[in-house]
C-alpha cells in the first residue's frame, strides 16, 4: 500500500514540473478553484483511479503468490476471500480526498501565474498530445 501511495505522490509531483518558485506578493499564490482546474485539466483523479486499479491488480497477484507459496494448502475460495478484503480496502480510500489533501501543498508552491501557463500548455495542443499518450 505504501508503494502505490508513494507511486501516486510521484505522479502528482511529475505533473507539475518546474514549480519550485515560491509565491510573492507580486505574485499571488494560486487560488484552490485554480488548482482544482489543474487537476481537472490533467485528469489526476481518473489517473489516480486508473493508477490504483492497476497497483491493486498487481498486488493481489504479488500477495496471492507470495501466500501460495507459504500455505500451499489453501483453497481458491479462501484466496478469493483475501481477494474480496483487499478489494473492500481499495473501496474505503478516499482518491478525492487525497487529492483535495494535497491542494495546500500544490498553493504553497505554485502562483497563480504558475498555474495560468500550466493550464494553457495543457490546452494547447501538444499538451493535450502529452495527457493523451502519457498513459501509454
Amino acid at each position: 500500500m505504501t508503494r502505490v501511495l508513494g507511486t501516486i505522490f510521484v505522479v502528482l509531483m511529475a505533473a507539475c514540473i518546474g514549480w519550485t518558485q515560491q509565491a510573492s506578493s507580486d505574485n499571488p499564490a494560486a487560488a484552490k478553484e485554480d488548482i482544482e482546474k489543474l487537476f481537472t485539466t490533467l485528469h489526476l483523479r481518473e489517473m489516480m483511479q486508473n493508477l490504483m486499479t492497476t497497483s491493486m491488480q498487481q498486488s493481489k497477484q504479488i500477495a496471492r503468490d507470495t501466500i501460495k507459496k507459504k500455505q500451499p494448502e489453501l483453497t481458491e475460495e479462501q484466496l478469493k476471500r483475501m481477494d474480496a478484503l483487499m478489494d473492500n480496502f481499495v473501496k474505503t480510500l478516499d482518491l478525492s480526498g487525497i487529492l483535495d489533501d494535497v491542494i495546500p501543498v500544490y498553493q504553497r508552491h505554485l502562483t497563480k501565474q504558475d498555474v495560468s501557463a500550466m493550464l494553457a500548455f495543457y490546452d494547447s495542443p501538444t499538451g493535450r498530445k502529452i495527457l493523451r499518450e502519457q498513459p501509454a
